[in-house]
């Protein structure tokens, strides 16, 4: 687009930061060269496009830090969650399942190195041990490749017999599926003092209702859109909390209450129709 000469408005999208030298710790890279020139580049398309958008308010401002004219031509298109037809099945799908009639917490998606998933890990066995009904029913599901970081703790809890561990790539559809048959969702983001990425599979939850426990750090788009008041959130770190949240999720669904918070406020924050409706708002401006 930087080559193109057009008088057609037309909106540049930042998914995350741009570049790695960009991103907040842990996931920062030291600056080099080549990330030198990209940040020219990123300023080059920021200053050339009619607009910028990202999935993410605390994003945007993120971004904004470094480029301020963003400012003047940004806006937030949230990641869309909906139902999606004809999704391609991969031969393992039919291997890969919870376990029925059981509560099932599943984490789909890569543990990523700064992810830490020790405390989620200690607080669950205490948390199985709490109680034996809780013992014979519990299990923590764990879908998707894992981080050298994370192989270690793994290892060392594969004879617990309430981990279900999934390395093998399903497809996105099983994915899905999978994630209607649990009962509570796990989003892991890394023990840090903002996290402005907003996950794309928080918009994926949303549209499926599912109660979601958010590990993230209380400044973070994460708990931004789900309300600085929801119930069921912990620092990736704070195994104490982890526990109590556990816990409360496990009464909510033996009393069959267990819900995702604000549904409908949520699902109209991801929807299609508000996606398109600030699209066409946008462009009807300029």
């Amino acid at each position: 687009m930087l080559e193109i000469k057009t008088s057609i408005p037309w909106l540049a999208n930042f998914h995350d930061p741009f570049p790695m030298s960009l991103y907040p710790e842990p996931y920062k890279a030291s600056t080099n060269r080549i990330y030198k020139r990209q940040e020219k580049s990123t300023r080059d398309i920021i200053d050339k496009a009619t607009f910028v958008s990202f999935p993410s308010l605390l994003l945007k401002e993120w971004m904004q830090s470094f480029f301020p004219n963003i400012k003047e031509k940004s806006i937030i298109l949230p990641h869309v969650g909906m139902k999606l037809n004809n999704l391609p099945d991969l031969l393992i799908d039919h291997e890969v399942q919870l376990e029925p009639n059981k509560f099932n917490i599943l984490h789909a998606g890569t543990l990523l190195g700064p992810r830490n998933i020790k405390s989620l890990f200690t607080a669950f066995e205490r948390f199985i041990n709490y109680d034996d009904e809780i013992k014979k029913h519990a299990v923590l599901n764990v879908l998707g490749k894992i981080a050298k970081e994370q192989v270690e703790i793994i290892a060392s809890n594969k004879e617990n017999c309430n981990l279900n561990i999934i390395t093998d790539r399903v497809s996105y559809k099983r994915s899905l599926k999978l994630t209607v048959d649990a009962n509570v969702s796990l989003i892991i983001e890394a023990d840090s003092d903002i996290s402005p990425f907003m996950p794309g599979k928080l918009a994926d939850l949303i549209f499926l209702e599912k109660p979601i426990l958010a590990l993230t750090p209380k400044n973070s788009e994460t708990l931004r859109i789900l309300g600085h008041n929801y119930p069921f959130t912990s620092r990736v770190n704070d195994e104490e909390q982890i526990f109590i949240k556990l816990l409360e999720l496990w009464y909510l669904w033996k009393e069959q209450k267990l819900e995702l918070p604000e549904k409908n406020r949520l699902k109209d924050y991801v929807s299609a129709k508000r996606f398109n409706n600030e699209v066409e708002k946008l462009f009807k401006k300029n």
